[in-house]
């Protein structure tokens, strides 16, 4: 991992209020680990053909079953991990409440 996605990772995880000694001992530590799983979890997805996903969210965009087959968004779910702004599901639930 690159340090500045050790970085990242490290402030995804302060924003959650876990903490994370800093020092090179943490990150030793911390590769050693990912070499006990990672090796096996790469020769897993190339022989199933499956790329494995980034360490972090690119998009934040809803995933599929975050919403219906027409687009109306489902508010709980879709606003509960943030996802989507509370705003633009209020939006969708009037208009939706206004063709019905």
């Amino acid at each position: 991992m690159p340090p500045s996605s050790l970085k990242a990772l490290r402030n995804a995880l302060a924003e959650t209020g876990v903490t994370v000694r800093k020092g090179l001992a943490t990150d030793q530590k911390l590769w050693e680990l990912r070499q006990m799983y990672e090796p096996y979890v790469q020769a897993l997805s190339s022989y199933l053909l499956i790329s494995l996903p980034p360490w972090f969210r690119v998009n934040v965009i809803p995933d599929s079953w975050q919403s219906s087959n027409w687009q109306a968004l489902i508010p709980a779910v879709a606003t509960e991990n943030g996802a989507i702004p509370e705003s633009k599901v209020l939006a969708t639930e009037s208009i939706t409440a206004n063709t019905l």
